[in-house]
């Protein structure tokens, strides 16, 4: 069984990072090199773990929010970023750690029975909807080789599954040739 040196991962553990932090820690553990960040306020949290045997596990909490007189929600464009983003930093790591053969994506969402899935800013929530259930197992991508494979080719149908669980047709942030673009909608 192949493992992965984390002593040279960890010269590299800025290519770790994914979504919104502004830095990052690291430390070696049991099962690895674990890069984390905290934001001040301790309501957002992320890790990246690199396992020894090459996987990687990415972790994000924090989107939700409440308006001062509204419900609580959270951030859709935010979630969905910070899941492509995940997607993005596995699939570097697993291509920077010679992992080969097929690896399977997968992404789960926890916490968010009740609240709404904002569409707009953080005091607009006049374009939200609800998830029907509290942990969101979303589907499974398998990709046979991660060094020729397209972030939205994994990505699309992950988040696709994410919006239809808040009762959204499909991910918006899509534009009409399949490109990520969550501008192009959201201005």
């Amino acid at each position: 069984m192949r493992t992965v040196d984390v002593r040279a991962a960890k010269e590299r553990a800025q290519e770790l990072v994914f979504g919104r932090w502004s830095s990052a820690d690291w430390a070696f553990n049991f099962d690895g090199l674990l890069v984390s960040a905290q934001a001040a306020n301790r309501q957002r949290q992320a890790y990246t773990q690199l396992f020894r045997s090459g996987a990687v596990e990415l972790f994000s909490a924090g989107h939700e929010f409440s308006t001062q007189h509204g419900p609580r929600a959270v951030g859709g464009l935010y979630v969905t970023d910070d899941v492509r983003n995940a997607i993005r930093v596995g699939l570097q790591a697993a291509r920077s750690v010679g992992a080969a053969g097929g690896t399977l994506v997968s992404a789960s969402v926890s916490g968010v029975d009740g609240l709404l899935f904002s569409l707009g800013t953080i005091t607009d929530l006049t374009a939200s909807y609800r998830a029907d259930r509290d942990q969101l197992a979303l589907n499974e991508q398998w990709i046979e080789n991660t060094g020729e494979v397209n972030l939205d080719t994994v990505a699309r149908p992950i988040l696709d599954v994410l919006w239809q669980s808040f009762g959204l047709e499909s991910c918006l942030c899509y534009n009409d040739v399949g490109q990520f673009d969550p501008q192009a909608r959201f201005r």
